[in-house]
């Protein structure tokens, strides 16, 4: 079975977010983040061959959810990666895919489920 952990998130969708899980940091967002309530989660063709990737198992599957927007209650749909940019590290240390403004492709990026649970 997976461990069970606790997250915390300090910060606002104006300064950035610090993320603790059990106590101690996580990760850093930027900010233009806002806290959301997971609805419900899509699985690709990507997360069917999870088994196949480079990335340890187990992993947590569906990473393109529908979730409500705590501050204004508005459905969104989201996808859960943080790119570089998103994560708020200087413009001179980005890949060259958020240098292009790829932030999809970002060879750093965080992908909750895969590299982290």
């Amino acid at each position: 079975s997976l461990p069970v952990h606790s997250f915390v998130a300090r910060g606002s969708p104006e300064t950035g977010w610090r993320i603790e899980r059990d106590g101690l940091w996580f990760l850093d967002l930027s900010s233009g983040f806002v806290p959301v309530r997971p609805l419900v989660c899509g699985i690709c063709s990507t997360d069917l061959a999870r088994h196949l990737l480079p990335h340890p198992l187990p992993q947590v599957v569906g990473h393109e959810a529908v979730v409500e927007d705590l501050p204004t209650g508005r459905l969104c749909v989201v996808g859960i990666n943080a790119s570089e940019k998103d994560r708020g590290i200087p413009k001179e240390q980005w890949c060259e895919y958020c240098r292009r403004g790829m932030t999809s492709q970002c060879s750093q990026r965080m992908t909750f489920g895969i590299d982290r649970l």
